[in-house]
C-alpha cells in the first residue's frame, strides 16, 4: 500500500500531523513556534543650555547640549523595527515612527536645542511589547543663566598707576575666587600682563599708556556676581635692572706668577 496521512485534532485549536510510514511507524511533527516578541524600552537624557553673557555681548563659550531619548529593543536585530512615538507638545517635528535600524539594538533621537520640555510616550503596538516602566518619559533642557550683575546700578572703578616694567597690584575686589572661577574681560589690559580670576597678575607692563576694561568674575556654576571697571595707567620708569644669574659668586681674583705680576 502507499503511504497514508491522517490528521487528528489535539487539544483546543492545535493541529499536529501524524505521519505513518511503510513500516507502520508514526512520527509526530510539532507545529512551528513564533519567535518571541521584542520588548521596547526608552531612556532619556536632559539637555543643558548656558545662556549668552548678554551685558557684555559675549556669546556662550560652550555650545548647548541638546536633550535626547533612546529606544532599545530586545531579541533579534536582523530586521529594522519601527516604533510608534507620541510627543507632547505636538508639532515638535521629531520623527514618528522612530526606526531602529537592522543590525542595531537601539536608536537615539536628539531634541532641538531650543526645546525646553518634551514628554515622550510609547503606545502599545502589534509588533512589539512596551516596557511599562518606560512607556512615558519627560525630558527637560536645564538652563544655566550667567548673571553678570549688569543691573546693579553701580559698577566700581578700580584705578591703578604702574611703572613700565612692573606688574600691577592685586585687585582686592577679585580676591577669594574659588577653584574653577573664570574672568570675562571686555577691553584692554596692559600688554605683557595677564589677570587671574583671583585678582593676581602675571607678567609686567611692556607698553606705556592707559588701558581700560570691564572685568566680570564668574564662579564654577556660571554665576557672575562681581563686576568692576578697571583702569590701569602705565607711566615712564627706568627699565628694571637685569637679574643676576643664579649660582655661587665667582672666586676673588688672586695674583698670578709672572713679571710683572698679573691679576686674573
Amino acid at each position: 500500500m502507499g503511504e497514508r496521512r491522517s490528521w487528528r485534532r489535539i487539544g483546543v485549536g492545535a493541529l499536529v500531523a501524524l505521519v505513518v510510514g511503510p513500516g507502520g511507524a508514526a512520527a509526530l511533527a510539532a507545529p512551528a513556534q513564533d519567535p518571541p516578541r521584542p520588548v521596547v524600552s526608552a531612556s532619556a537624557t536632559d539637555g543643558r543650555d548656558v545662556q549668552a553673557i548678554d551685558c557684555l555681548g559675549h556669546p556662550d563659550p560652550e555650545p548647548p547640549t541638546p536633550g535626547s531619548f533612546t529606544l532599545s529593543r530586545t531579541g533579534p536585530t536582523t530586521d529594522a523595527l519601527e516604533v510608534d512615538v507620541d510627543y507632547q507638545p505636538t508639532g515638535s517635528g521629531l520623527p514618528d515612527p522612530v526606526v531602529i535600524p537592522a543590525g542595531a539594538a537601539s536608536a537615539t533621537v536628539e531634541l532641538p536645542p531650543s526645546m525646553a520640555h518634551l514628554i515622550v510616550s510609547l503606545p502599545a503596538a502589534a509588533a512589539y511589547d512596551v516596557a511599562p516602566a518606560t512607556a512615558s518619559l519627560e525630558i527637560a533642557t536645564l538652563v544655566v543663566v550667567a548673571d553678570l550683575g549688569c543691573n546693579l546700578g553701580y559698577v566700581p572703578d578700580v584705578r591703578q598707576v604702574v611703572l613700565w616694567g612692573q606688574a600691577p597690584l592685586p585687585i582686592e575686589e577679585l580676591a577669594g575666587a574659588e577653584d574653577g572661577s573664570t574672568l570675562v574681560v571686555d577691553g584692554d589690559l596692559p600688554p605683557g600682563t595677564q589677570l587671574a580670576a583671583d585678582g593676581t597678575w602675571t607678567g609686567v607692563a611692556t607698553e606705556l599708556g592707559t588701558f581700560e576694561a570691564d572685568v566680570v568674575a564668574c564662579d564654577a556654576e556660571g554665576w557672575c556676581p562681581t563686576e568692576i571697571r578697571l583702569v590701569v595707567q602705565v607711566t615712564d620708569g627706568d627699565a628694571p635692572a637685569p637679574i643676576p644669574p643664579e649660582g655661587p659668586e665667582p672666586p676673588a681674583a688672586r695674583p698670578v706668577t709672572g713679571s710683572p705680576a698679573l691679576t686674573g
